[in-house]
């Protein structure tokens, strides 16, 4: 499906960071160095625009569409086989089936939104996760059985994992629950696994977090808007979804670079939830219906 809208919002900083990532080489908002977004999605988009010479912008714009439809249907296929370890072929067909034709998926694939690279990357690493699992018969030759390949299979899991880091940092919180696969009880072998997973991780997102430490003097291991996002949520004059604050606006204009501004609003942000846990209790649960509601407003 190819949707011809406009881009907005996020969407419209993807774009031209991208074609600043294929032109200049350089990660930019309003021309200066930036973290505030995770560059993943913007680098993978870059790919597309490096071939600006050759093609029309509404043709590479197509291309980029037709791209994440692609990995939209990889990633039905990637749940399919995930899901094939744990239940019967209708079930795991099923699950496949649903989000093949889950119209939030569709949407995003045919829009400049980072959750089509972001559930690609995620659902690799389930993949992984699950290609070794000793309670089970073995869906490989008994030689990968060994410990070289369960590190192997860890560190493309952890890999996989690293890569959906660039696209978005919540990906790192996933990496403990990635090898639930294994007797959930085994402390042992779930330490050595996420250790093995979070460190490749770690190494992937290193040259970024160097780069960002040299711009803007802080180790940021991926993007600068944990801060601000945090904020957001939990403030005197927060509404329960995106906005606009006035203190945020005030330590803008105060200086700073966008690092050393994001720990500001991260501080403030836990004062206010440490001070008014009632307050908390009480948007949580508006927060939660919110999300949980039928989406009434456009895409």
């Amino acid at each position: 499906m190819i949707y011809r809208g406009e881009p907005v919002a996020d969407q419209l900083f993807y774009l031209q960071s991208a074609q600043n990532l294929a032109t200049e080489n350089r990660y930019l908002m309003d021309g200066f160095p930036t973290a505030y977004w995770p560059v993943g999605y913007s680098f993978f988009l870059s790919l597309f625009f490096k071939f600006s010479n050759y093609f029309s912008s509404d043709s590479l714009l197509v291309f980029i569409q037709c791209s994440q439809a692609i990995l939209s249907s990889l990633s039905a296929l990637l749940i399919y086989l995930i899901a094939k370890k744990r239940m019967s072929f209708s079930f795991a067909a099923l699950a496949g089936l649903l989000y093949a034709f889950y119209p939030a998926a569709i949407a995003m694939a045919a829009s400049f939104w980072s959750e089509t690279l972001f559930v690609f990357f995620l659902l690799i690493a389930f993949y992984f996760s699950t290609r070794f699992d000793p309670q089970n018969k073995p869906t490989v030759p008994s030689d990968i059985q060994s410990m070289y390949a369960k590190i192997s299979l860890g560190i493309l899991s952890g890999l996989a994992i690293g890569l959906a880091a660039y696209v978005r940092p919540t990906a790192l919180l996933y990496l403990p629950f990635l090898s639930l696969n294994k007797t959930l009880w085994d402390f042992k072998y779930q330490f050595k696994v996420i250790l093995v997973r979070g460190m490749v991780a770690m190494l992937l997102l290193l040259p970024w977090a160097l780069r960002n430490h040299q711009l803007l003097g802080h180790w940021v291991p991926v993007s600068t808007n944990f801060g601000p996002n945090l904020y957001i949520g939990h403030n005197p004059e927060m509404n329960g979804g995106y906005m606009n604050s006035s203190t945020m606006d005030s330590i803008q204009v105060s200086g700073g670079n966008e690092a050393e501004q994001s720990q500001k609003l991260c501080r403030l942000a836990i004062q206010y939830a440490l001070h008014h846990p009632l307050d908390e209790i009480k948007w949580l649960v508006i927060k939660i219906t919110r999300l949980l509601s039928i989406q009434r407003t456009p895409l």
